[in-house]
């Protein structure tokens, strides 16, 4: 899709048909990140998280969102919405942390596991925040 309005009807569509695809509910977070609609955001993402565990791309999407919505919050003097997304990226954190322990017997047996992780900008960011755990 060329706009996000348009990917998210797409996404909608996809979903009343499988709610199981976890890039529609990426996709529709995304539309409301863009909307400024951090409520939003984070339903989907969490969707989207129990939908696919294991998809870095996606933890590393919502950590910086939950970073710039920090600095936006913070910007506006809005520190209850700063605080709320600092609580969510301190979850997400402990999450990403704990996937490791996700995986099952058989999935520990595997050569190349999954391996879920924040890339080293990102995870400098969040010091900056004061958000490590």
């Amino acid at each position: 899709a060329e706009t996000t309005s348009v990917a998210e009807v797409i996404a909608d569509r996809i979903l009343e048909r499988n709610a199981y695809v976890s890039l529609a509910y990426s996709i529709k977070a995304r539309s409301a990140y863009e909307k400024g609609d951090f409520a939003k955001v984070f339903e989907y993402k969490k969707k989207c998280f129990d939908v696919a565990p294991f998809s870095h791309s996606e933890y590393w999407e919502y950590g910086t969102m939950l970073v710039n919505g920090i600095k936006l919050y913070e910007a506006a003097g809005d520190d209850s919405s700063a605080e709320y997304c600092r609580k969510e990226l301190s979850a997400l954190i402990k999450a990403v942390r704990a996937q490791k322990d996700r995986l099952s017997d058989l999935g520990a047996q595997i050569e190349q596991q999954p391996r879920v992780y924040f890339p080293k900008e990102l995870y400098e960011d969040m010091e900056e925040l004061g958000v490590t755990d």
